[in-house]
């Protein structure tokens, strides 16, 4: 075909220029911000602006591992901080998608503990009780899934995981 004929470009796609150019700039704020962050004990409220921010920023360019990093330096260091429920919220995000299952339910028991009233328990009562389900501990994934049916009755949602207790 025509397009098996012509050569390849010499110089990278624009699209492919443009993301490298945007991987280098969250690189650049990510290592002003941890070099912000070094420059302070983790317990102080200056550490606790710069980790928040790099939550942020890993978090909205998905970079995995450093949300992690960073997501479980803020909690251990700041529970009480303002900011902790969201920054518990985004390493959950992080945990789930690495598929880090031991920390996944260690960080939603965690989450529920301290914010049992957070609207966000019920989706988090269903993500601890996936994260268990891969796991081979099969009674805390059952009560883990009852609790689920417990909150959610008889939904679609509370119906399945209601099944899988059993």
């Amino acid at each position: 075909s025509a397009w098996a004929q012509q050569p390849a470009p010499a110089t990278p796609a624009p699209a492919v220029a443009n993301q490298e150019a945007v991987n280098d700039e969250v690189s650049r704020q990510a290592s002003g911000l941890k070099a912000e962050l070094g420059k302070y004990k983790d317990s102080s409220g200056e550490a606790a602006e710069a980790m928040f921010k790099l939550v942020e920023l890993y978090h909205k360019e998905g970079r995995l591992f450093g949300l992690v990093r960073i997501g479980q330096n803020f909690v251990t260091a700041h529970p009480n901080e303002p900011r902790a429920q969201g920054v518990m919220l985004k390493l959950l995000d992080g945990l789930e998608a690495l598929s880090r299952n031991k920390e996944m339910s260690a960080a939603c028991r965690q989450f529920l503990a301290r914010y049992p009233q957070a609207p966000q328990v019920a989706d988090i009562e269903v993500r601890l009780a996936a994260a268990l389900g891969q796991m081979d501990d099969k009674k805390a994934a059952a009560e883990a899934n009852r609790a689920v049916w417990t909150r959610q009755g008889p939904s679609e949602i509370g119906r399945r995981h209601g099944v899988q207790a059993v």
